[in-house]
């Protein structure tokens, strides 16, 4: 591989870096994915060092991650709910049977 080659493919990675880092942060992994960036890649002797600490920091990403998550959920399930009881609440019937109108005023 050739300098050039090289230097693209760097580019190429600056380049999708904003996308990548976009798509961990809606998906609410960007805190494990900078845990994983700095223990594995920019400070691996701290970390080998720190490994009590490293397993801290990894479970409260991960918790993060969970916990996030499943308020999301819990979000949507919540508004689906309320969606429905709204619909029920305020239904209206496409027809009245006239036998049942007559029945009603009785």
């Amino acid at each position: 591989m050739n300098t050039t080659q090289q230097v693209l493919i760097v580019l190429a990675g600056l380049a999708l870096l904003p996308l990548v880092i976009r798509l961990l942060r809606m998906a609410h992994l960007l805190p494990a994915a900078l845990y994983l960036f700095a223990t594995r890649l920019c400070f691996p002797g701290w970390a080998a060092a720190n490994s009590r600490l490293c397993a801290g920091l990894f479970a409260g990403a991960v918790l993060y991650f969970l916990f996030r998550w499943s308020w999301k959920i819990g979000k949507r399930l919540r508004e689906r709910k309320r969606r429905i009881a709204d619909y029920w609440n305020n239904a209206r019937p496409y027809y009245e049977l006239p036998e049942f109108q007559r029945w009603a005023e009785q």
